[in-house]
C-alpha cells in the first residue's frame, strides 16, 4: 500500500511539474513567442497580429510588441523564438556566449528623413545648420554620422550653428524632435525624423516641407541599409524550417493587408500594446511605404549587413560587433 501510494504521489509531482510549465500564461516547450518593437516593425507584423497568424502549426504563436528599450531583454532573457530588432543590437546579442540567435532577413530598411523648412539637395546643405537627431549612440544616429564621414563633413555636438561644421543637438526619441522643432524656421534647423512622423511634419508644421532621404544619403544607389532585422533561434529554425518558410511566404501578402486596412492594423497592434505610438489617422499606404518595410533574406542581405555593420563601426568600434557568416541563418 505504501509502495502503491509513493508511485501515485510521484505521478501526481511529474503532472504539476508539467502543468507549472505551461500554465500562468507562459510559453509552453513547443511554443513560440514573436517579439518586435513599436514602429514600423510593428506594422510589419500588423498582418499577423490581426489574423493571429498559426499557419496550420500545432505549435501556439504569441505575439508581442514592446517598446524599443524593452527589445533587447527578450533576446538576451531567451524567451524570444522570433525577434524584431536594430541590426546593430543584433550583432551584440549574438557575440554574447551561448547565444541562440541567427538572422533571419532584414525587415525594414530605413525610414529616416532630414526635414527642413528651406530646399535641401545633398548632405553639404546641412554646414552651418543645427540638426536635431534622436536616439543618440542607435542605428539613426550611426547611419548619419556616417553619411558625414562619407561626405568629409565635419561635425559637432552643439545646440547652436557652427560655421563651416554640422551642428548636432541629440533627443532621445523622433517624438521629442517632433515637439522641439520651431514652428516659425528660418533653416538654421533642421530635424532627423522617422515615418510616419516625417509626413505628419510636413502637415502640422508646413514650414518642414523640404527633406532629405537618409537612406538614399547612406546609399544613392539602393535606397536603403539594414535598419531592423529578425533574429531567430537556432532551435527553431532547425527544427521548423517549414514554419520559417511560411512567414517568408506569407509577409509581402499580409504587408499588403496592412496597407489597406491602415485602421484595423493600428487597433490589432494596439490590441496586444496599448501604448503604441502608431496613429491610423497620420498612417495611409504612401507613409507605410516609405517606411521600406519589406522581406529581404538573410542570404541576400549578407553583404550589405557585413558593409553596414562596417562603415558605423569606422564611426564607433562599440557602436556594433563584426559578424561572420555563421551570423546568418
Amino acid at each position: 500500500m505504501k509502495r502503491l501510494l509513493c508511485f501515485i504521489l510521484g505521478i501526481l509531482t511529474v503532472i504539476a511539474s508539467l502543468f507549472g510549465l505551461t500554465a500562468c500564461g507562459t510559453v509552453g516547450e513547443n511554443d513560440f513567442a514573436f517579439y518586435c518593437p513599436d514602429g514600423a516593425p510593428a506594422l510589419a507584423l500588423a498582418g499577423f497580429i490581426h489574423d493571429d497568424e498559426q499557419f496550420g502549426q500545432d505549435k501556439k504563436i504569441t505575439y508581442h510588441v514592446v517598446s524599443g528599450t524593452e527589445i533587447s531583454a527578450a533576446a538576451t532573457e531567451k524567451k524570444a523564438g522570433f525577434i524584431i530588432m536594430p541590426v546593430n543590437t543584433a550583432t551584440k546579442i549574438y557575440n554574447q556566449k551561448d547565444s541562440p540567435y541567427v538572422m533571419a532577413a532584414v525587415i525594414t530598411h530605413g525610414n529616416f528623413y532630414i526635414m527642413s523648412s528651406t530646399e535641401l539637395s545633398s548632405a553639404s546643405d546641412l554646414v552651418g545648420k543645427v540638426i536635431y537627431v534622436p536616439m543618440r549612440g542607435k542605428v539613426p544616429d550611426w547611419t548619419f554620422l556616417s553619411v558625414l564621414k562619407a561626405n568629409e563633413i565635419e561635425y559637432v555636438e552643439s545646440d547652436t550653428a557652427v560655421s563651416g561644421k554640422v551642428a548636432i543637438k541629440y533627443f532621445n526619441e523622433g517624438s521629442d524632435v517632433v515637439k522641439a522643432l520651431p514652428k516659425d524656421n528660418d533653416g538654421s534647423i533642421v530635424g532627423l525624423i522617422p515615418e510616419p512622423a516625417a509626413t505628419n511634419v510636413s502637415k502640422s508644421k508646413t514650414a518642414y516641407a523640404y527633406r532629405l532621404d537618409l537612406q538614399e544619403l547612406f546609399d544613392s544607389v539602393s535606397k536603403t541599409y539594414p535598419q531592423a532585422v529578425l533574429m531567430v533561434k537556432k532551435s527553431v529554425a532547425d527544427k521548423n524550417s517549414a514554419l520559417v518558410n511560411a512567414i517568408t511566404n506569407a509577409f509581402a501578402e499580409k504587408l499588403q493587408w496592412t496597407k489597406s486596412n491602415v485602421g484595423e492594423a493600428v487597433s490589432a497592434i494596439k490590441n496586444i500594446y496599448a501604448a503604441s505610438t502608431l496613429n491610423a489617422a497620420t498612417l495611409s499606404a504612401t507613409v507605410i511605404e516609405n517606411c521600406k518595410i519589406y522581406w529581404q533574406g538573410s542570404a541576400f542581405a549578407k553583404d550589405s549587413v557585413k558593409s553596414y555593420i562596417s562603415r558605423i563601426r569606422g564611426i564607433d568600434a562599440s557602436s556594433a560587433n563584426e559578424v561572420d557568416d555563421t551570423f546568418f541563418m
